[in-house]
């Protein structure tokens, strides 16, 4: 690098302070460490091409418009880009909004059918199932054990269809 490149690197620095201690930047480090962070300041600036129209919408509403004009402008242009607001994209953000929910609930019912076989598990390992909250039902195997063994079969019943419909969900938003 050459000197004049330096110091214009260092004087780049420290006008925009704020970018610089953005990127942890001493203004009087080493000329090879303000180009390697010279590149690393360019890659951090926003090219909003790539950018899906959801991604944009969250940045646009979680940046600091007085800090980041600059930014702001570019993102308000990129939003309302032609291309950017055919019904063609905001269909495709639509499903793959859907697709993201349907994962959602689908790896949450997993999580219930789990709570299903271990509720399941630890009764017949204690042999003892309690109803109800509070003053509940205590339902053992000595007491009663038809009972007791209906209630461990209901629930892992119950159990196995929240673990075919968690999967059945699963499945279906990777196809779409």
């Amino acid at each position: 690098m050459r000197k004049s490149d330096s110091k214009n690197t260092v004087k780049f620095y420290k006008q925009n302070t704020i970018q610089a201690q953005a990127i942890g930047l001493a203004t009087n480090c080493s000329p090879l460490l303000q180009a390697l962070c010279d590149k690393s300041f360019n890659a951090m600036k926003s090219d909003y091409k790539n950018y899906s129209r959801k991604e944009l919408l969250e940045a646009l509403a979680s940046i600091d418009r007085d800090r980041f004009p600059e930014r702001y402008q570019k993102l308000v242009e990129e939003l309302r880009k032609p291309e950017r607001n055919t019904p063609k994209i905001k269909e495709q953000e639509e499903i793959a909004e859907k697709r993201e929910d349907s994962e959602y609930k689908g790896i949450f019912i997993l999580f219930v059918s789990s709570f299903f076989y271990l509720w399941s598990f630890l009764a017949t390992y204690k042999q003892e199932f309690y109803l109800g909250r509070g003053k509940g039902r205590l339902i053992t195997f000595e007491d009663n054990p038809e009972l007791f063994v209906a209630m461990v079969v209901l629930c892992i019943f119950v159990a196995t269809c929240l673990l075919y419909l968690g999967i059945k969900m699963l499945r279906n938003a990777k196809r779409t």
